[in-house]
Order: structure tokens, then sequence, then C-alpha cells
């Protein structure tokens, strides 16, 4: 049986809860960040490009309310196989969190980059934004098909494409690293 006592600390506990959340500028009490599908192909031959890596960063947004500045919270990299297809494993359960959506560069020696500051999805691009840019990627179903352009004379200018952060930890950049290693090295 419930006393009004007990009510009462009830209803501060909820109380105190729900101020801590507005103080914290927590804008998710419970999520889960999933996997990220992906095809990488290329944009002149839709033919699947093989070895290209698919770079993922996520940040946390801080407090919006206190000027808070996103922080650096993970990064995961990995190969498209003979098919073009890679998965990001996503951050899983987050509880009282502010991470954003994973960013993504793809990046390939010989081919233009694509750097995308949000995943593609359909919730937050508008259907003109998406025809407008689909030269570029597709959604298709739960997967995003992401659209190379083969470099045919020059060389890659990787500095402008590829977002490396000084913060980043080198063990989680390998690949990417390695990849415009290679670039460079194209004539």
């Amino acid at each position: 049986m419930k006393t009004p006592y007990r009510n009462q600390l009830m209803i501060r506990l909820y109380l105190l809860l729900m101020i801590m959340l507005l103080i914290s500028g927590c804008s998710t009490l419970i999520g889960y960040d999933g996997s990220y599908k992906g095809k990488v192909i290329n944009a002149d031959t839709n033919e699947p490009i093989e070895g290209a890596v698919a770079h993922g960063i996520w940040f946390d947004l801080g407090a919006p309310f206190l000027m808070g500045n996103s922080t650096y919270v993970d990064s995961r990299e990995v190969i498209t196989d003979s098919g073009g297809n890679f998965v990001i494993q996503g951050q899983g359960i987050k509880i009282l969190s502010n991470l954003d959506v994973m960013e993504v560069t793809i990046f390939k020696a010989g081919y233009e980059s694509g750097n995308f500051p949000t995943w593609p999805r359909k919730e937050i691009y508008s259907p003109k934004y998406l025809e407008e840019y689909k030269h570029i990627f597709e959604l298709q179903g739960d997967s995003v098909v992401f659209k190379l352009k083969p470099i045919i004379n020059g060389k890659h200018p990787w500095y402008d494409f590829v977002r490396l952060f000084d913060f980043e930890p080198k063990e989680k950049r390998r690949l990417i690293d390695s990849e415009v290693a290679k670039d460079k090295t194209i004539k």
C-alpha cells in the first residue's frame, strides 16, 4: 500500500531526474545506434568498388543551451568487399545521450571521395535534396549506395575531401591513412 509520503518521494525523484536531464542537455533518454550498411560503386559504370574505405566518426553534441562543443566519441573504419558492400557497427544502446548520427567518409585511391557530415537517411534529407544529389548517393532500403567518380587526369585533391582530425587516435584511422598514402603516389 502506497503512503502519501511515498507518493511525494516518487514525484520528487521524477522531478529531480527531469531537472538533471534538462541541465545535462541530453537529447535522448534511451536510443539505439545500429548498423550502418552501404555499398560503394563507380559513378560512371555502376560497378562495385572493392577495397574502398568507409570511415565513420561519432560526436557528442554537448549541452546545446550551454553552448557546448561537439566532442569526439569514437570512430570505426571498414573496407568494402568484392561487391562494394560494407557494414559499420553503430554505438549500440545509448542512455541519456547527445550522440550525433555518424559522419562518414568514403575514400578509394583514384576516385573522388565522399564526405557526408550526416549518414544519409530519409528522416534528414528532403525528397528534393535526395533527387538533387542522387548522382552522389542513393537510399536503397536500409542501405546507402555511394557513387564515386574516377579521377581521369591528375592527382586526387585528397586534402580537400578527406576529413582527418588531429584529435582522432591514429589507430582508429589506419585504413583511410593507408588509402590516402596510395593516392598520393598516383601520378
